[in-house]
């Protein structure tokens, strides 16, 4: 699970970072919003690792990886369909689609 966070931490940050780029560069209107809520993202992943890797104060058992497994779905189900989707339409010319 330190891995994992580790791993995701570092993948959100340059991901992020690059997709925020590429917002700024379409001009998409709602670049603000988005990144509101990939800084959301990012924080609630440093929160898990704060609490189960720098304060110790919960265990790393059945729960933690429910917590992890369900804040993995949200982000890469919820988060892709309603925000990243959006963003589509603003990158690909519509002959392209």
């Amino acid at each position: 699970m330190h891995e994992t966070l580790k791993s995701l931490l570092m993948y959100t940050r340059e991901h992020f970072k690059n997709e925020e780029k590429i917002q700024r560069e379409c001009m998409y209107p709602y670049a603000k919003m988005h990144a509101s809520e990939h800084e959301n993202l990012i924080k609630q992943v440093e929160g898990m690792a704060k609490i189960y890797f720098i304060e110790k104060s919960q265990p790393i058992d059945n729960i933690a990886i429910s917590r992890m497994k369900d804040l993995l779905n949200m982000w890469l189900i919820e988060h892709i369909n309603k925000f990243d989707l959006n963003l589509r339409d603003w990158v690909v010319p519509a002959e392209s689609t």
